[in-house]
């Protein structure tokens, strides 16, 4: 058909942040010249318009149906490179989301409508002049006053450096007139300059002087750059002990990489581990390293985005998304902690960040390198079948060695009247005489219990009932310092009651443990000690890493206490004893990797003591000393758990030996949704007997073990197989079927690619 648009020679093909194959609309002519691939646009979408991205021009619409017209160009300078739309087409199709989708979360800014921020700032027009000929005397002939030869002096103090009108006013103890004057007389002349926004982290104080590689470091380091040098791809799985130097390993290849023209990106799992990599890394890499995560604002972002354009950041290193930094000519990607699930996107695009590095690496010809001192049971068995090269640092650098490790059982606590409740143990009397001598040589303390809050149940002691959040089947989290329970799933706030919702009685007790209650108990028992709560609710705040880190830094903190977000990563000289007081809240969720992650914890945590000059100590209480979680952990003993982990997997056909994908359905109606259930698991079986879907089986439908969230009952299926291909093509068979029978706009579909978890 002919374009609506008069002398429209093109369509754009625009991918939405919706559920939605790209839909076509034509290229006004007004429009021809801004608008190409990668270009953020706005569109009109029945009775809205809704920003989107253009993935591709063509000169012939689809279809026969009448074309709407592009809105308008957003953030004009913005554009997303065709290598990470390509890179996104892949991950709309294996993860199961649509193409917009993953652009949303691949472009740095999203979609959204951004521009540069200027300043203007005055100059002297003829500089030589006042110099050489008279202060006094223009060159026009005028004049001059005393106020305008002080902005005259400032500005040559500067040497003629444009000063913004406040700056002038401040240098020159002038009024804003007196510049204004200036100008009008054509004195000052005004420049307009681009103001980029900091991302908030200091400068390092002085460049860091590269140590001297232990013999085991150079060996790795030479491994490394073998396919580095040579622009080869390849994957390294860097198995180190906590403090054997891996973050050398990094320095040393980004700075090889540097020296070849080519750029690094590196990933870290939490927001709090950036505030020392930075520091790490920009006191070695200087201006080249830029910083990008979910806490910048968009302007920070989209003035990132800029000096990658422009060539001034090189580096990138960030959390999750960091990954998809448009750096050009891409040389490492490294992913620190590579056994976390926090690379795991929790929303779609559900990606794993380690696995899309690890393609990203493919595609570019660059080299991943996936370190950890956990890693996960999948990359271990990459590296076992040869997909992965594994490199081993086994040994700690410095004079220690690893910590010494105790295990606290709370059981014989508890039973000889040591402990202050059962629900958790608190601080068991080895713990607390530890904490206290800590305290004495003035040395830092670290303590981890992963669960924040109060307490983590509130039950009426007449009636035994559990206050559960009222759209969730979970108990709701008493957080005393803002007096209101919180569901930690849908956020929902409710004061305590006074008496019980069921049977009226005024006994409401709150039981169970979370760091804000360790936080009292730790101040009444150390009035003198300065503790430091770390975890979701006291980092909230914009820059709040930031501040707790510098105050740990200036050694104005004894006791840091958190959860899993002070585990990984740091490294703090003055820590001598790291506590752990419950290893038991993750070991009974009904999840396979339950094991792998309580181990992984307790392993990482323990990796924080005795970084510096005094050797350290690890103290794990727990109720399960005899878990094989926690009793390879405490011997250190990673094989061991390993060989029994796998075995475990190894029976289920679970990965690494399975791929999963988790498929939950959810909706307001419990029949609805159990029926669109059964319906899905009723197409999807059948399926599975034909011959090219052999190996394959579909688990369910079951409730989840998170029956309800957020209002919506949630009911869940499991494809298992043995490869991604033959899986994924049974299913989307079996989508497309399940399609047939008619949308039920009442029950939403969650397809989770490789899920971390299954509740």
């Amino acid at each position: 058909m002919k374009a609506d648009g008069p002398g429209s020679l093109a369509y754009a093909r625009v991918a939405l942040a919706r559920p939605l194959d790209p839909l076509t609309y034509y290229i006004p002519e007004s429009m021809s010249d801004q608008i190409h691939v990668g270009a953020l646009v706005e569109v009109p979408l029945r009775e809205e318009r809704v920003p989107g991205i253009v993935v591709e021009i063509i000169d012939k619409p689809d279809g026969k149906y009448k074309l709407k017209p592009l809105a308008r160009r957003l953030s004009p300078e913005f554009k997303v490179e065709r290598p990470l739309i390509e890179l996104a087409r892949w991950l709309a199709d294996y993860y199961f989301c649509s193409l917009g989708e993953a652009l949303a979360c691949m472009s740095m800014i999203g979609f959204n409508d951004l521009a540069s921020r200027t300043r203007t700032a005055l100059a002297l027009r003829d500089p030589e002049h006042w110099l050489a000929v008279s202060r006094e005397c223009a060159p026009d002939g005028r004049a001059t006053t005393p106020t305008q030869r002080r902005v005259i002096d400032a500005l040559l103090a500067e040497a003629n450096r444009p000063l913004t009108a406040v700056e002038l006013r401040e240098a020159a103890s002038v009024s804003a007139a007196v510049a204004e004057r200036m100008l009008a007389h054509g004195w000052l002349v005004a420049h307009d300059e681009e103001v980029l926004r900091a991302d908030g982290y200091p400068e390092p104080d002085a460049p860091a002087i590269p140590p001297t590689l232990t013999a085991r470091q150079q060996a790795t380091l030479d491994e490394v750059l073998v396919p580095l040098r040579a622009g080869d791809y390849q994957t390294f799985l860097l198995h180190g002990v906590t403090g054997s130097g891996k973050t050398e390993i990094y320095l040393r290849a980004i700075e090889e990489t540097l020296r070849g023209g080519r750029t690094a990106i590196v990933l870290v799992p939490e927001i709090a581990l950036t505030p020392q990599t930075v520091e790490t890394f920009r006191r070695r890499l200087g201006s080249l390293v830029g910083i990008y995560h979910s806490q910048l604002s968009l302007g920070q972002k989209f003035d990132l985005w800029k000096s990658i354009r422009d060539g001034r950041v090189r580096v990138v290193v960030g959390a999750r998304s960091a990954l998809f930094a448009p750096l050009p000519a891409l040389g490492v990607v490294i992913v620190d902690e590579e056994h976390e699930s926090s690379y795991k996107q929790d929303d779609a695009p559900r990606y794993h960040a380690r696995d899309m590095a690890v393609l990203r690496a493919l595609r570019e010809g660059a080299v991943a390198i996936l370190g950890s001192a956990t890693p996960s049971a999948e990359s271990l068995h990459n590296a076992r079948e040869g997909k992965y090269r594994l490199l081993r640092l086994p040994d700690r650098i410095g004079p220690h060695a690893p910590p010494s490790m105790h295990v606290v059982d709370l059981k014989r606590h508890w039973r000889e009247g040591q402990l202050e409740s059962a629900d958790g143990g608190m601080l068991s009397p080895p713990l607390r005489e530890a904490i206290a001598l800590r305290l004495e040589r003035r040395e830092q303390v670290m303590l981890l219990l992963n669960r924040r809050g109060f307490a983590s149940q509130t039950v009426c002691l007449g009636c035994g009932k559990i206050t559960f959040c009222p759209d969730c089947d979970v108990p709701m989290t008493w957080h005393k310092s803002a007096e209101r329970l919180l569901c930690h799933w849908c956020g929902q706030r409710t004061p305590l009651p006074k008496n019980c919702p069921e049977c009226g009685k005024d006994e409401m007790q709150t039981l169970g443990q979370g760091t804000q209650r360790i936080e009292e108990t730790l101040a009444a028992a150390f009035p003198t000690a300065s503790v430091l709560r770390i975890d979701a609710d006291s980092m909230r705040r914009k820059g709040a890493f930031l501040t707790a880190w510098e105050k740990i830094n200036r050694h104005e903190v004894d006791i840091i206490l958190g959860t899993q977000m002070i585990a990984k990563g740091l490294h703090l000289e003055r820590v001598t004893l790291v506590g752990v007081v419950s290893a038991d809240f993750a070991l009974f969720m009904p999840d396979f990797r339950a094991a792998e992650r309580t181990f992984s914890l307790l392993t990482q945590m323990a990796g924080r003591a005795g970084r510096g000059a005094i050797a350290g100590e690890v103290i794990v209480q727990t109720f399960m000393p005899q878990h094989y979680a926690i009793d390879c952990a405490a011997r250190l003993a990673e094989e061991s758990f390993f060989e029994r982990e796998l075995r475990y997997r190894r029976m289920l056909r679970f990965p690494p030996y399975g791929r999963l994908v988790g498929l939950v359905l959810s909706g307001a109606d419990e029949n609805q949704v159990r029926e669109r259930a059964f319906q899905l698991g009723g197409l999807l079986k059948p399926l599975a007997y034909k011959p090219q879907y052999k190996g394959i089986r579909v688990l369910g439908p079951t409730p989840a073990p998170l029956a309800r969230l957020q209002g919506k009952y949630r009911w869940r299926l499991l494809a298992r197989g043995d490869r991604p291909g033959p899986l994924h093509a049974l299913l989307r068979e079996g989508l497309t079927a399940l399609e047939r029978f008619g949308r039920a706009s009442s029950v939403s579909l969650t397809v989770d690619v490789d899920p971390c978890d299954l509740l």
